[in-house]
């Protein structure tokens, strides 16, 4: 109805109306106004195919991931464009996010089974776009030296590339987080356990697994080295 409203703004109106019906004196007169939203939710929620406009920034509400985040700003505008990025909606708080709505919805409605096939769908489409963001990203990753075009800028960052402020170590820990999910959703609609990753994924994984040894075995060090030297 107000398809020129922010989403920032629009995204507010949820919680507004939630608290004007809690603080409403006629409770039958707001008994009769939710039977009718949810009459109004039912009619919403049928007449779109799939529910893939979950996806959409007001709902996922989360941040994107952008090249930026782990290379540093572009020195300039004309080489910070295109850039590569995961939208918030394939991160885990936008998953969140998403999975929070859905069962607000749910709860709005007396017939859960209304959505049951669409949600169903909804998620394998949605577990597979994620992947793919992320492994889109990943194959990307390299651009953001696009935005290093000096030889300072080129200097500080090849000084960081063997600590752990490495914009490739941080990328690798931030997609295991991101990717970690230790339930997928199946063709069949069901959760399936334990779902063979992708070799790519799998690597990413490893990489992070190789990398939390190497800073377990550095703090182990520093310590035994402290000791040695509080004995001298």
């Amino acid at each position: 109805e107000y398809p020129n409203v922010p989403p920032e703004i629009s995204s507010l109106y949820g919680n507004l109306y939630c608290s004007y019906i809690i603080w409403s004196e006629d409770r039958t007169k707001m008994r009769t106004r939710v039977e009718l939203m949810q009459k109004v939710l039912i009619n919403l929620l049928g007449k779109g195919e799939d529910f893939r406009w979950l996806v959409r920034k007001g709902i996922p509400d989360a941040p994107d991931v952008q090249l930026r985040d782990f290379w540093g700003a572009a020195e300039s505008i004309s080489s910070d464009t295109d850039m590569a990025m995961v939208s918030g909606a394939y991160t885990k708080l936008g998953r969140k996010h998403i999975e929070e709505f859905i069962k607000t919805v749910e709860e709005a409605l007396t017939d859960k089974s209304l959505i049951e096939h669409k949600k169903k769908n909804f998620w394998i489409w949605y577990e597979d776009r994620y992947d793919e963001a992320w492994e889109t990203f990943a194959r990307r990753f390299h651009e953001g030296t696009d935005g290093l075009e000096s030889d300072v800028a080129w200097k500080n960052m090849a000084s960081l590339m063997t600590t752990g402020h490495s914009p490739y170590f941080r990328v690798i820990e931030r997609m295991a987080d991101e990717l970690a999910r230790p339930d997928k959703i199946g063709k069949d609609g069901k959760i399936v356990k334990s779902v063979k990753k992708p070799p790519w994924m799998a690597v990413i994984f490893e990489l992070n697994e190789i990398q939390k040894t190497a800073k377990e075995d550095a703090g182990k060090q520093s310590k035994e080295k402290a000791t040695v030297i509080d004995k001298i």
